[in-house]
Formats: C-alpha cells, structure tokens, sequence
C-alpha cells in the first residue's frame, strides 16, 4: 500500500493485478480503497486454493506432484485469465510480490522488464530439506527464468540466495514514521505492561503460541492487546476477558498507531516470516520487541541497540521473554527516540519508495 501511495504519478502510470484468493487484511478497507483509486485493479482467478494440501509439504514425492500440479494449473489458469492479462501484458516493467505469481505471465521480453522480490519468498533453499541440493536450485533456476532481477528485501535473502539476476538490488522495506512513532511523556497505568500482537489471526502468525505462552506467565499488572483479524479470530474473541486480555478487531491506521503507543512490549512468534513489517512499526512506536528467531538478519541493528530480542517459538521461551522485558522497559526509555530516529532517517516509507521507484527508472532507462 505505501509503495502505491508514495508513487510518483506523474512518472509512472500503475496497474494493480491481484488474485481472487486474498488474506484477510489487517488494514481498514475504507484505507486502502482510497489509496488504489490512484490505480487500475484487475483481478485473476488464482490455482492456489487447489494446492492448499501441499502447504505444509517437506517430503520429495509430495514437492514432485506439487510442482506438476504447478505447471499442470498454470497451464489452464493461463487461458482462464488471459483476457484480464492481456490489459497489462504490454507495461514496460512488471513487479512481483509473490514470485510465485510468474506461471499466470505471458510477456514479451523485448519490452517488458519482470521483477521478482523476496517480499513473500526467498530464494535460499530450507535448511529443513537435506539432499538433492543442485537439482532444487535448478528448479529454482528454471522456475524464475523468466524474471530479470530480484528487489531483496534484507541482506541476508540476498547473501542465501542461490541465483542471481541483472538487475538485483537490496532495499530494505520501510514503514510511515508520520503515523508510527513513540509516545511522548511517561505513562499513567500504575506500573501495568501492555503486551501487544498486531498480525493476521492465522496460525503461522504465532497467535496460538502467544496465547500459550500468556497462559504460563505470573504476572498480575500485565496486559495483552490482540489486533487484527483471520481464521482464529473466534479463538481470540473468546480467550478475551477484557479485564487481562482485549481484541480490538481490525482497527484504522490512526487508531492502530494510538495502540502501538499505549503499548510497552511486541510481541511476533511467527513461524516462516519474510520480513514483518509490524516489527518495524512496533520498532517506530517506540516498543520493545520479542520476535522469532526466524527473523534474524532483518532487525539485527535494533538488537544490538538493545530494543529487540529473538526468541525460539516455544511457549515456554516466550512467555519467560516476556516476563524478562518488564525489567527493561525503564532502562530502554531513552533508546526509544534514538531507534526511531534511526527509523525514520533509514526506513520511513517516503524515502524507501522514492528508492523503489528510482531502481525502476534506472533499470528502464538500461539499454536492453
């Protein structure tokens, strides 16, 4: 939304192609319609709702099949979705949130310039997975062939990388330092913490985690504030008792800033996160944060400046993370204007977009 919303469109003309398998949004739709009316949206039908058994798939017969079942449903989805595709197929470039979105494109590489990102994938190969290691990175290989550059998000996805392309380039995502920023003041609650999660309500988000880890604490001056919504919204709603525990649903962007700042501790156990962008707008406000070690090499700098922890995803760990923070919220309170004036000098949304579009224009202006 904020790459849309800081566009300079007096340069670039933007086309927004989504599929019709959307996530369940944490931000207000009345929000991000007025930003896409600056755009045209076009919608697609999406094959991944049939591959929704392979989610979770590690051994190789079940990867095998979920590729052939791939390039089988790119194949049909291609003709089911040429006509909406064929609105967009002559723009000069073309970036991919989701790299998996390749197989649904037809261009003509003469005149169209695709980027892919690491915005929802890497491009490393999982750790989990032993063995066969060159034929899964020529898969990689073939299956991004027709992708000309790569917009890594963090400098660890481009160092894991197993391919490369021309026009890579590293740029760190942002978030709005006019919106998200520290609570000036001390505050008035008499010595009670407010644990805070802001996420989809979906299990790899870690919010049944969170949960169990909220049940081993002790603590009675704590609170945990729960914003968002998903699958496992029922779960929250009904874990809520408005006395320790408060579901607050999916809120505006000015009212989600206000909750940030109310806030002393975030808290994001993910499981398989790229980058987490609400850490960094837990980061703004001025929050210490406990994210998954799955995190690591995205937020380093804000560890070493004592804001930020990793923690393993286990219950246990969590919580005494948790119990731990409320030690040094006190000491980290200078720290919170020098983090966000780290933020905002090296992350705002503002100037990360004009970078964006500067690569754009750059890689445009090449001589093929």
């Amino acid at each position: 939304m904020n790459v849309v919303k800081n566009a300079p469109l007096d340069k670039f003309g933007i086309s927004i192609v989504q599929t019709d398998l959307q996530d369940r949004a944490r931000l207000e739709s009345e929000y991000v319609n007025s930003i896409l009316r600056s755009t045209n949206v076009y919608t697609i039908r999406s094959f991944r709702r049939h591959m929704q058994a392979f989610d979770n798939a590690s051994k190789y017969p079940s990867l095998v099949l979920k590729q052939f079942l791939t390039f089988l449903f790119s194949i049909i989805y291609k003709g089911v979705n040429d006509s909406t595709l064929s609105r967009v197929r002559d723009s000069d470039l073309i970036y991919l949130i989701r790299n998996d979105d390749i197989p649904y494109l037809r261009v003509d590489k003469t005149k169209t310039v695709v980027l892919g990102s690491t915005h929802c994938s890497t491009l490393g190969l999982s750790s989990k997975r032993t063995g066969l290691r060159r034929l899964r990175k020529l898969f990689r290989v073939l299956k991004y062939r027709r992708i000309n550059g790569f917009h890594f998000t963090s400098p660890k996805w481009q160092r894991d990388a197993v391919l490369h392309k021309k026009y890579d380039f590293l740029l760190p995502l942002g978030t709005d330092t006019d919106l998200f920023y520290p609570r000036r003041g001390t505050n008035n609650r008499r010595g009670r913490v407010r644990f805070l999660f802001v996420s989809r309500l979906e299990a790899d988000k870690g919010v049944t985690r969170l949960l169990d880890a909220w049940k081993l604490m002790s603590l009675e001056n704590a609170e945990l504030h729960i914003a968002g919504t998903g699958s496992l919204a029922e779960l929250v709603e009904t874990t809520a008792d408005e006395k320790r525990v408060f579901y607050h649903g999916v809120l505006s962007n000015e009212n989600l800033a206000a909750l940030y700042r109310s806030c002393d501790v975030f808290v994001f156990p993910t499981q398989g996160e790229i980058y987490g962008l609400v850490v960094l707008e837990a980061l703004a406000s001025g929050l210490f944060a406990i994210v998954s070690e799955d995190l690591k090499g995205n937020f380093d700098e804000f560890e070493r400046m004592g804001m930020l922890e990793y923690v393993r995803n286990e219950a246990k760990e969590i919580s005494e993370s948790m119990t731990r923070s409320t030690t040094k919220l006190e000491l980290l309170a200078g720290q919170r204007e020098t983090v966000f004036d780290y933020i905002r000098a090296n992350c705002d949304w503002q100037s990360v977009s004009a970078n964006l579009y500067s690569n754009f224009k750059r890689i445009l202006d090449e001589p093929s």
